[in-house]
């Protein structure tokens, strides 16, 4: 059998620059010829080459047949169900057999008994997903773009909050990174629809600038609506995109600095005709996704895999948001009760240069009444609790 390339991993925990589409497509050949052309032939093959005769094949065959752990549906007494389907937790539906001494099933019916009535939780995790939800939401439409399982794949791509580091600002410390999304995104789509589904609050903050002199008008006009532009940088290549008219190409500024310092920076793409399987990536190594011009995260590619029948296997649902970071919002900075709405700068009322207050501490410690108190600047804030 042909060996097929793996990729190596670091001391970083970072691969190589791999072909994610080449090493699939060798991986799918030989995956079709050892299992799904000639199943129990390959099955036969293996076996024999364990050592293992064909009386006690037959023997094997009999003993792990797959209808002996199967548990009776109580809504359908002929109807055998495998109890791992979605992994969900509605073990009430199957009658679980007395009988069993596995640890495992003793905690089930040990939680059906304890959580009996009470609402259960799905997720692990506060900040993780319900990917089912997203199979029942497009099951309708899985023959409208149908994806063939076990021919492409899919990568997991992590997308982080901007951060700043001391070295560079002027913060006492550097923040922290942190997961903002994570998200599967399928091999053969392009990396617009990845930046569509990145949220980040900077895209949804009102475009108006300072609103001190009337905080609490409404607006509609968001920064996604008036800066479209925005950029991935990817193993030396900048994927920009020009969807929109007087959209800014972000690689100009940076090639030529590149230029003054001879690096090799020149090749700019776009990214709704750029694919991800066009791309040679390295997992587990930081990438740069940029908009609203100087907002910044970085994005890890984290794993890819072959697209399987358990995977949602409808194109227009991808990228599908996995898990997000948990959710912690910003009070305000005067009452410490409720969410910040508005973002203060350049006050003497207070000792910090930036304030985050509500609207309702805003009203009454910096206006008398619709005078401002001394001459400082307002933005409207929308945190990213709101996004999720």
């Amino acid at each position: 059998m042909e060996t097929i390339y793996m990729p190596r991993v670091n001391h970083h925990n970072v691969t190589d620059i791999l072909s994610f589409k080449k090493y699939f497509n060798e991986f799918n050949s030989t995956l079709e010829t050892l299992f799904l052309k000639n199943k129990r032939k390959s099955m036969k093959l293996f076996l024999e080459d364990q050592g293992i005769e064909e009386t006690e094949q037959q023997n094997l065959k009999t003993k792990f047949n797959v209808n002996n752990y199967c548990w009776k549906s109580v809504q359908s007494s002929e109807k055998l169900v495998l109890p791992i389907a979605g992994f969900k937790t509605e073990f009430k539906l199957y009658n679980i057999p007395d009988d069993a001494d596995l640890k495992s099933v003793q905690v089930l019916r040990s939680r059906q008994v304890k959580d009996e009535g009470k609402r259960r939780k799905l997720l692990r995790y506060t900040g993780e997903v319900n990917c089912e939800n997203h199979m029942v939401a497009y099951e309708e439409d899985k023959y409208k773009d149908k994806i063939k399982e076990y021919t492409d794949y899919l990568l997991s791509v992590r997308v982080y909050l901007p951060t700043v580091h001391c070295s560079f600002s002027n913060a006492r410390r550097t923040k922290p990174l942190q997961v903002s999304q994570e998200f599967f995104v399928y091999s053969k789509q392009t990396l617009d629809c990845l930046r569509d589904r990145i949220l980040c609050s900077e895209d949804f903050n009102s475009a108006e600038g300072d609103i001190s002199n009337n905080p609490f008008k409404t607006t509609t006009i968001r920064n996604m609506d008036v800066y479209r532009s925005g950029m991935f940088f990817i193993n030396d290549k900048f994927f920009v995109d020009s969807r929109y008219p007087g959209n800014i190409d972000y690689s100009d500024i940076v090639k030529k600095w590149a230029a003054g310092k001879k690096l090799d920076l020149n090749v700019t793409l776009s990214m709704e005709s750029s694919t991800f399987n066009m791309i040679d990536l390295r997992l587990g190594y930081p990438y740069l996704y940029m908009h609203q011009g100087n907002c910044e995260h970085l994005i890890v590619f984290t794993d890819a895999r072959l697209i399987t029948p358990k995977d949602i296997l409808v194109k227009s649902a991808y990228p599908v948001m996995r898990s997000y970071a948990s959710l912690r919002g910003k009070q305000c900075m005067t009452c410490t009760k409720k969410a910040s709405k508005f973002i203060v700068l350049n006050t003497e009322r207070l000792p910090l240069s930036r304030t985050y207050v509500c609207g309702l501490c805003l009203y009454q410690y910096f206006y008398i009444g619709d005078q401002k108190t001394d001459d400082f600047i307002v933005y409207k804030y929308l945190d990213r609790v709101a996004l999720l």
